[in-house]
C-alpha cells in the first residue's frame, strides 16, 4: 500500500497516474480471465490470420518461383495448385481476421459494460475511483 508524501506522490515512487493505470490493467486482466471463451479467440484468431497472410502466402509464391525457375511446366494444370493455395490462404487469413475482430469486439463490449456499470462488483473504492479519474484528466 502506497503512502502519500508531501508533494502528492507516494513514498514508493509511483505516481498516482501509474497506480491508476496498473489498477486498470489489473481489472482488465481479470475481465479477460473471466470471459476467456471470448478473449482467447480474440487474441489467437488475428494472429493466425497474420500467419496465413504474411508468412504462408509468400511461401506459396516462393514455391511457384522455384517451380518455374527449376524448369517446371508453366501450363494451367501445373500452376493451378499454386494459385489455389495462394488464394485459399489469403481467404483463410481474412476470414480468421474477421472472426477474430468479432470476438475482440464482443470481449471489449462485455468488459467495458461490466467494468463501467458495476464498479461495486469489482470492489472499487472511492480512492481507486479518484485515481482512475486523475489518470483520465492528465
Amino acid at each position: 500500500m502506497a503512502v502519500l508524501g508531501l508533494r502528492g506522490g507516494s513514498r514508493d515512487g509511483q505516481s498516482p497516474r501509474k497506480r491508476a493505470v496498473l489498477l486498470s490493467l489489473r481489472y482488465y486482466r481479470g475481465e479477460l480471465r473471466r470471459q476467456w471463451r471470448m478473449s482467447l479467440p480474440a487474441m489467437t484468431l488475428p494472429a493466425l490470420g497474420n500467419i496465413c497472410l504474411f508468412y504462408l502466402t509468400p511461401l506459396v509464391v516462393a514455391a511457384l518461383v522455384g517451380h518455374l525457375s527449376g524448369g517446371g511446366e508453366s501450363d494451367l494444370a501445373a500452376l493451378l495448385p499454386y494459385v489455389l493455395g495462394f488464394s485459399g490462404l489469403m481467404l483463410a487469413g481474412e476470414a480468421l481476421w474477421r472472426a477474430g475482430l468479432h470476438f475482440l469486439n464482443r470481449t471489449d463490449a462485455r468488459g467495458i459494460e461490466r467494468l463501467g456499470e458495476r464498479p461495486h462488483r469489482l470492489r472499487i473504492t472511492q480512492r481507486d475511483l479518484r485515481l482512475l479519474r486523475m489518470a483520465q484528466c492528465q
